[in-house]
């Protein structure tokens, strides 16, 4: 059996040692697991094989699940090249293709105080005080 480590051995020794619960006791990991490991791997379960398994463990560095693939099929750019929208979708993106939120997805008021129509706005003399009297008032 030395050097049949595969998916199946793994998910049979992962049953074997986890116990009642889904993930697996730290003392069972080192205790069974280990061991486990080592006679797959290298045909037995001595100290030394147990002691290797453990080294090749710590020096391994964790790494993501590559299980899930981003497509780079035709279709998927197709879809996802934002020059090729029209019409409202085409409004929720820039120029460079990259999203504007909010802004893309709603018409958004100014709430200045002006109407729509005004032309002259930000032109009001900004030093006329409105607590002031004016001058034909009395």
């Amino acid at each position: 059996n030395k050097g049949k480590l595969n998916g199946a051995e793994v998910d049979m020794i992962y049953t074997r040692c986890k116990g009642p619960t889904k993930k697996i006791p730290y003392d069972n990991f080192r205790t069974k697991a280990i061991e486990q490991i080592a006679a797959a791997v290298f045909g037995s379960a001595t100290e030394e094989n147990k002691k290797k398994v453990v080294d090749i463990l710590c020096k391994s560095a964790p790494s993501l699940n590559s299980a899930v693939k981003v497509s780079d099929d035709d279709v998927v750019n197709r879809l996802t090249d934002t020059k090729g929208y029209t019409g409202a979708h085409k409004s929720r993106f820039d120029e460079s293709g990259k999203g504007r939120g909010i802004e893309g997805r709603e018409d958004r008021q100014k709430n200045t105080g002006y109407v729509g129509g005004y032309k002259n706005e930000g032109t009001y003399n900004k030093s006329a005080s409105p607590n002031r009297a004016s001058p034909n008032r009395r």
